[in-house]
């Protein structure tokens, strides 16, 4: 019985080694050994891009100063037209009336006082009046 197994597992060997020979015949063709693989080509800095990285045409990155000048006549004409205000630290920004939210919020709670009752209440759904 051990010669049998033997024997079995041979035979399978053969033939495993019989079907490698086989593909590899008949898949040679398809092999690129011969393919030339191209070469990565590297990138070269052109001079005027060099040139100009080096500092030579910079532009500068210092701040600006700009300073304006106002005359006298022309603040007159500014107090005329109402859009020159001396006391502000910007003289020329625009006014801008503040709303008071408190006045509203006051006139809107006595205005509409019973439906305030019943939410304060708790028994708005209770009454039945209201949808």
């Amino acid at each position: 019985m051990f010669k049998k197994i033997i024997k079995e597992i041979l035979i399978m060997a053969l033939l495993l080694l019989a079907i490698i020979l086989i593909f590899s015949y008949i898949f040679y063709g398809y092999a690129p050994i011969d393919k030339l693989v191209p070469v990565k080509i590297a990138y070269e800095t052109p001079e005027e891009i060099k040139t100009e990285l080096n500092g030579e045409n910079q532009v500068s990155l210092e701040p600006i100063n700009v300073t304006f000048t106002v005359e006298e006549s022309e603040i007159e004409g500014y107090k005329k037209t109402n859009t020159y205000n001396a006391g502000k630290i910007n003289p020329f920004e625009e006014y801008k009336e503040e709303v008071n939210t408190n006045e509203n919020l006051s006139n809107g709670t006595s205005t509409n006082n019973n439906s305030q009752s019943n939410v304060s209440k708790g028994n708005l759904f209770d009454s039945g009046s209201s949808k």
